[in-house]
């Protein structure tokens, strides 16, 4: 591996938590939210809802995920193009910090908002893509050596799933306190890569 490589070892990790957290984590997230939610009278009128029927509700949200995957790297192209590597580095930290934030205070409000949802979706979906395209040009581009560099992209993203989905075999996600230290976690993580 490329001394430059190491460089995005984080970056990597980092999209490998976000990939396995869209396919494993944000539907019981969303349900459990949507279980939770009050009305201004104290009742939880979501309740009655099937599980199937909270299930569907989640899933809508995957629209906007796809949106914010094709919107994303438009706007880090643009900046990357007119600005430089550090714009977009500073785009993707700014959408990860937001994005952490949105689940964060989702989590402890437990209260679920369809919009908030979209919006959260639409932002994961953005930085998921944004660290792919980033990734991409930085590996292929940026390396003088001709060995392809994606073996060892798919190597470090696919351990980082591996391992982020064995921990939550380990580390059940049922209740708010269990998502609080979690999605801690994720924005550190976010942050510091």
């Amino acid at each position: 591996m490329d001394k430059r490589m190491h460089n995005l070892v984080p970056i990597l990790v980092f999209r490998g938590m976000n990939l396995a957290c869209q396919a494993s984590v944000f539907i019981g997230f969303w349900v459990l939210l949507i279980t939770n939610t009050e009305d201004q009278k104290g009742s939880k009128p979501n309740q009655s809802l099937s599980e199937d029927e909270k299930i569907a509700i989640a899933m809508k949200t995957y629209v906007t995920l796809g949106f914010g995957m094709a919107f994303g790297p438009q706007l880090m192209g643009i900046l990357l193009d007119k600005y430089g590597h550090r714009a977009s580095i500073i785009y993707i930290l700014s959408c990860t910090i937001l994005i952490g934030i949105l689940l964060i205070l989702q989590n402890e409000l437990q209260h679920f908002n369809y919009l908030l949802a979209n919006l959260t979706m639409f932002g994961l979906g953005l930085v998921e893509n944004c660290l792919d395209s980033y990734i991409t040009i930085v590996s292929g581009a940026e390396f003088e050596s001709k060995i392809d560099a994606s073996a060892a992209r798919y190597f470090i993203g696919s351990g980082a799933i591996f391992i982020f989905l064995a921990s939550l075999a380990i580390w059940p996600l049922e209740t708010k306190t269990d998502y609080r230290p979690f999605y801690i976690f994720f924005l550190l993580i976010g942050i510091l890569s």
